[in-house]
Parts: structure tokens; sequence; C-alpha cells
């Protein structure tokens, strides 16, 4: 019986993670620039916001990464706050083909995705990075 109560959990709480917008603010702060990304829900009862930062040092930490399974009818909002002329480089992978990267203005501005695929992954790198640059890792 504590098998199937275990499973009945597990399915349940994947489903309902899934079944919600989700919000990314990605903003350059501090001196340094440092890229910090804010992940939240819709769910304000939810307590499930987490912060990750870029380490400005190291050379493979170039680009902020998320990834969604059976996205659907769900949207994910990113909000790029950074300063007046910055341009961020945004690749997406749907089912594991890489879609073609683009460059976004990164200032005050708000970008709304959505995807019938499987899985599909975000890749919003360091603000001003280029295409002069090393290409990004899209194998995680």
């Amino acid at each position: 019986m504590k098998k199937y109560v275990f499973i009945f959990t597990i399915l349940f709480t994947q489903f309902s993670l899934c079944a919600q917008t989700e919000y990314i603010d990605i903003a350059k702060v501090g001196l340094m620039g440092t890229s910090t990304m804010a992940v939240y829900s819709e769910d304000v009862l939810n307590d499930d916001l987490t912060v990750h930062k870029l380490n400005i040092f190291d050379a493979k930490d170039q680009c902020h990464y998320f990834k969604y399974t059976n996205l659907g009818n769900d949207k994910v909002f990113i909000t790029l706050s950074d300063d007046p002329g910055d341009t961020r480089r945004i690749c997406i992978k749907e089912d594991g083909l890489l879609q073609p990267c683009y460059s976004v203005d990164s200032f005050a501005t708000e970008y709304v995705f959505t995807s019938d695929a499987h899985t599909f992954k975000i890749y919003v790198c360091k603000p001003n990075y280029g295409s002069d640059k090393k290409e990004i890792a899209t194998n995680k």
C-alpha cells in the first residue's frame, strides 16, 4: 500500500509542478555586472522563489539555463532588466533540436515563451554576450 501512495504522490506532484505559469527575472546587478536570475511561479501561496547568479570569473558559466517538460498551454515569462543599450543572447532547444539563437534588447523588456515540445530548454546569456565569443555549450 505504501508503494502505491508513494507513486501517486510522485505523479500528482509532477503534474501540479508543470501546470503553472513560470516567471523568470534576469538582471545585471552590482558594480561587476553580475547576471542574477530569480525564478518563481504564479502561485503566491507557494514559497518557490529561487535565485541564481552567474560566476563572472568562470569562462564556462556564460548562460542561465532552464528546462521545462510538457509545458503545453502554460507560459514562461522572462523579464530582462539590464542597462540601456544592453543585449542578451537567447537560445531555445526543443526536444533536443537547437533553434536559431538571437540577440534581444535587455533593457526593461519582457518576453513570453510557450512550446508544445516534450522538453523545452531556454538559455539566456550574460549581458552583451556577442556572437564573436565562444558558442553556447548547449549539451546540458
